[in-house]
């Protein structure tokens, strides 16, 4: 007689995928434009030029970005360098205060994903 092994798909999807399941998610339920919107940058474009008042949380979907401060002399130091599928400015939500002279600029053309910030909070609330 012969065997047979039958193997099961997990049905955990990677966080990639779950990732993008929730983005197709805010995007589709969203009742204004202002919730959910793409933005396409071309290369070497600030995508904001001061990050003290934050309203959206920002995705990078596509493309690399550099976020730079300016120090005492003027100089811009970068901070940190983000790439596809990563969030700009995150910490804005939990209440990192920084300076006017915070900038994020695109290195490559960008397609960035701009959630309102309480749509994006009012979503996570009602998830496991």
């Amino acid at each position: 007689m012969e065997s047979k092994v039958v193997y099961k798909t997990s049905n955990i999807l990677s966080s990639n995928e779950q990732f993008s399941a929730m983005l197709l998610e805010l995007e589709m339920n969203k009742v204004k434009r202002h919730q959910f919107f793409l933005k396409c940058f071309t290369k070497n474009q600030d995508v904001y030029a001061d990050f003290s008042v934050t309203k959206y949380v920002v995705f990078l979907k596509q493309g690399l970005c550099v976020v730079s401060e300016a120090d005492l002399s003027k100089k811009r130091v970068v901070l940190e360098i983000l790439g596809e599928q990563e969030f700009l400015g995150l910490g804005r939500l939990f209440g990192d205060s920084l300076n006017g002279n915070y900038k994020v600029t695109t290195k490559t053309y960008s397609e960035i994903i701009f959630i309102d910030k309480e749509y994006f909070l009012n979503y996570l609330s009602i998830r496991p």
